[in-house]
């Protein structure tokens, strides 16, 4: 029997295709993403079997249908994890936001992951199912001008992951990981926000590989005793008091 396989949705990010290096070394990979250049050189690069399922995770309806065609023409059944990293962050203020920025909000960070999951939970994929990784962040206890869809729908995932964890006892584990101010998302912020968040960061900003290596942890049966727990990696953002 070969190694079972892990899927990854948003692997075409900075923090999704560390994730996928790291897992490469033991599991087979799904990569999902929308960026067909850079899911093809992320396939270049692993040593492990990898499929690629490209998709707008904003499409929600269709979601599930296209999941199992993929599955089904790559006749994939031994599906041992999931890691949502799929996340939108686009900024805008409550009172100039439009119904569909919210509902695609939602969609990408919430819901597409939870149906996904949800797919994986038919009886023919159940079997082999052991570890679900969401990927939150430390802005859902924290509030952030322009970014109450973006802070409320994180938020909403550690709420999902912990009655999860409850409900897919004891053989399916749901954890979820908080990342701070990791060097990516300098791009969203500021000039003077970016000096404010490193100096109010004890150990300064992380890299994606400091949320790649707590997902391992994750995935792997070290944390075999594990459920329903939300991880803050941030580098003592959240702990420090200066603030």
């Amino acid at each position: 029997m070969g190694q079972p396989y892990i899927l990854v949705t948003g692997a075409s990010s900075a923090i999704g295709s560390e994730i996928a290096k790291i897992l490469s070394i033991n599991y087979n990979l799904i990569l999902h993403g929308r960026n067909t250049t850079k899911l093809l050189k992320l396939k270049n690069e692993l040593n492990c079997c990898v499929i690629l399922w490209e998709y707008d995770l904003t499409e929600i309806n269709d979601i599930s249908q296209d999941f199992v065609n993929l599955l089904e023409n790559n006749k994939i059944t031994e599906i041992y994890g999931f890691v949502h990293v799929s996340g939108s962050k686009e900024l805008f203020p409550i009172k100039n936001s439009y119904n569909m920025q919210w509902i695609e909000m939602f969609n990408i960070n919430l819901f597409s992951g939870i149906f996904i999951l949800r797919t994986l939970l038919k009886k023919r994929y159940k079997n082999n199912l052991r570890s679900i990784v969401f990927i939150s962040s430390i802005s859902s206890s924290f509030g952030s001008i322009a970014q109450s869809a973006y802070c409320s729908s994180k938020a909403a995932i550690e709420g999902f992951v912990r009655a999860a964890a409850v409900e897919l006892a004891p053989t399916i584990r749901v954890n979820t990981i908080l990342p701070g101010g990791v060097e990516i998302d300098w791009q969203h912020m500021t000039k003077e926000h970016e000096d404010k968040m490193k100096l109010m960061t004890p150990l300064g900003f992380g890299k994606p590989k400091d949320i790649a290596h707590m997902t391992e942890y994750l995935m792997s049966e070290k944390s075999c005793w594990i459920t329903g727990q939300s991880f803050i990696v941030d580098g003592g953002y959240s702990i420090n008091g200066n603030k």
